[in-house]
């Protein structure tokens, strides 16, 4: 009687008679390859221009009618101006995979209907906001340029440089109270701050051994990513005595559970 025995990768399939314990190689696997990071590289910018359209009387009409809060025949116009740059628009596009591995991933609030059925409060910023965003700097740096010079060489100079910048900015915490954040901050979940509802219970009865001051410390400082500055406006307390009141609790946290305390330092590392 033959039986098939199934083996790590790296040696096959066997097959075995159990019998008389005869064994058969009778399929060879290959190690899996390794799979490493890849790593992207600014593409070339070769064009920025579709044609060799002189763009100028373009600009100026369309200032003045903006002057004129002429708003359609300046959208018109407008266009007519980002048809002409479409090619430095896509290049920048096509920039995407090099600017998330050099300035990482950002993560824009959900709003309205975002929020039904997600547990998350943010959301990813993708490709279809990233469009939206080279459209908003090219239209940025438009109205900023004084047709005095080259607006081909000035876009040249400024453009990318925008875009990192605009794109630097979606960092920043929606409100002024909170801590700077990185990546894995922004994937904190609701109703509840874990995504372990197991963990989010068992930090909240650990939190019921802490005295009001140093509850309401921790929940400012590790839920709501507050500032010690900010918080301190919070409690009428200066920033010592409050950092005092806060590693006291997070020692009467550490002597209760020390998972809640490992729980509530995973969120301070973030």
């Amino acid at each position: 009687m033959e039986n098939i025995l199934f083996t790590p990768l790296n040696y096959g399939i066997i097959l075995t008679d159990m019998k008389n314990l005869n064994f058969s190689l009778i399929l060879e696997e290959k190690s899996p390859a390794l799979d490493y990071t890849p790593v992207y590289y600014q593409p070339p910018l070769k064009k920025l221009k579709a044609s060799n359209l002189d763009v100028k009387p373009l600009i100026k009409w369309a200032k003045i009618c903006r002057d004129r809060n002429d708003i359609e025949e300046f959208t018109k116009v407008y266009n007519q101006l980002l048809q002409e740059y479409k090619p430095l628009i896509d290049w920048a596009f096509l920039c995407w995979d090099y600017l998330v591995t050099t300035q990482g991933f950002r993560y824009l609030p959900r709003k309205g209907t975002d929020r039904y059925f997600c547990h998350g409060d943010y959301k990813p910023f993708d490709q279809r906001e990233y469009k939206k965003l080279l459209n908003k700097c090219f239209k940025n740096l438009f109205l900023k340029y004084q047709p005095n010079g080259n607006f081909t060489g000035y876009l040249r100079k400024k453009y990318w440089n925008m875009v990192i910048q605009e794109y630097n900015e979606l960092r920043k915490p929606k409100s002024e109270k909170e801590r700077l954040l990185t990546d894995f901050s922004y994937l904190r979940c609701v109703p509840y701050r874990f995504f372990n509802r197991h963990h989010q219970d068992r930090v909240n009865e650990t939190l019921n051994i802490l005295q009001p001051l140093e509850k309401k410390i921790i929940y400012l400082y590790f839920f709501k990513f507050y500032t010690h500055q900010a918080i301190c406006g919070e409690i009428n307390l200066d920033v010592w005595k409050m950092t005092v009141v806060k590693e006291r609790a997070l020692k009467k946290i550490y002597n209760k559970d020390k998972i809640s305390y490992a729980l509530l330092k995973q969120i301070e590392r973030y």
